[in-house]
C-alpha cells in the first residue's frame, strides 16, 4: 500500500524511474551478443578408427570394445556409446558439463595408445575428434539424377562443391553420400588355379601396371624435356590386358582369369 500511495503522490519520480528502467533495458539490448553459432563447448568427443576390409562383427570385437574399455576409465566420463560398420569403428564419449575437453582429449589419447598393440594388424591410428557446433552444416543440398551413384558423387565433388565454395560467406562445401568409384578385378578361382598363378601375382600385376613412373630429365640443346613412363590405363577395359604371368611361354592376362568391373 505504501508503494502504491507513494507512486500516486510522486508522479514525477514514478515517470523518472520508469524511463530509467526502459533506458537500461535498451542499453542492455544493444550490447547483447548475438551469434548464430555461439562458442559453446559440448562435452562430447569421438574416437574414429579405420580397419579396412573388416566386417562389422570383427570391428566390434577387435577394435570397438577394447577402445570402449580404455576410455571408460577416464575421469568425468558420463556415458560411452559406439557403433561399428564395415571397416570403421566409432566410439562416442560424453563427459560431464564443465569438463576441460583439451585435457580430456589428452587422457583419451594416452589411454588409446596403451592398447594400440592389442588392435589387429592393419588398423589405422585412431583419430580423436571434438564436437564443434560451428562445423555443423547450415544448408544441405541434395543431388539426384539418372546417373550412376558414383558419377553423381564425382559431379558434386568436382563441379558443384568448388563453385559453392567461391560464393561470398561460404567457408566450405563438403560432399557426403553416394558411392566412391571403385574398379574391381573379379578373379575366377578355378581359372586362376588352372593357370598356375596366385592371387598375390594378380595384385602385383595391377599395382605395377597402373602406375606412372618418372624417368628423369633429358637435356637437348637449350631445352629440357621431362621423361616419364605412362603406365596408368586410359580406359578401364585396358586393365584386362595386363599380363599377370606366363604359362608355357604364353602370357596370361587378367581377362583370361577373370574380369574387370567399373563402379
Amino acid at each position: 500500500m505504501n508503494l502504491i500511495r507513494g507512486s500516486l503522490e510522486n508522479p514525477i519520480a514514478r515517470v523518472m524511474v520508469t524511463l530509467a528502467l526502459v533506458g537500461l533495458g535498451v542499453l542492455a539490448f544493444t550490447h547483447l551478443a548475438i551469434d548464430l553459432f555461439p562458442d559453446v563447448s559440448y562435452p562430447v568427443t569421438t574416437v574414429v578408427t579405420e580397419y579396412t576390409g573388416a566386417s562389422p562383427a570383427d570391428i566390434e570385437t577387435t577394435v570397438t570394445r577394447p577402445i570402449e574399455k580404455a576410455v571408460s576409465r577416464i575421469t568425468n566420463v558420463r556415458f560411452v556409446s559406439s557403433y561399428s560398420r564395415e571397416g570403421l569403428s566409432v566410439v562416442v564419449i560424453e563427459f560431464t558439463w564443465g569438463t576441460n575437453l583439451d585435457a580430456a582429449a589428452i587422457d583419451i589419447q594416452q589411454n588409446v595408445n596403451q592398447i594400440l598393440d592389442r588392435l589387429p594388424e592393419g588398423t589405422k591410428q585412431p583419430v580423436i575428434i571434438k564436437f564443434d557446433p560451428s562445423q555443423v552444416s547450415v544448408i544441405t543440398l541434395a543431388v539426384s539424377g539418372s546417373l550412376d551413384p558414383w558419377r553423381l558423387r564425382e559431379l558434386a565433388e568436382d563441379f558443384i562443391a568448388p563453385r559453392l565454395e567461391t560464393l561470398p560467406g561460404v567457408a566450405a562445401a563438403n560432399v557426403f553420400g553416394g558411392q566412391v568409384r571403385e574398379i574391381q578385378v573379379v578373379v575366377d578361382r578355378a581359372r586362376l588355379e588352372g593357370a598356375g598363378l596366385g592371387l598375390d601375382q594378380v595384385l602385383q600385376a595391377v599395382r605395377t601396371g597402373n602406375l606412372d613412373a618418372p624417368g628423369g630429365n633429358l637435356k637437348a640443346g637449350t631445352r629440357d624435356y621431362s621423361v616419364r613412363t605412362i603406365g596408368r590405363p586410359l580406359e578401364v577395359q585396358h586393365l584386362q590386358e595386363l599380363v599377370v604371368g606366363h604359362r608355357g611361354g604364353v602370357p596370361v592376362r587378367i581377362r583370361d582369369i577373370g574380369r574387370v568391373r567399373d563402379g
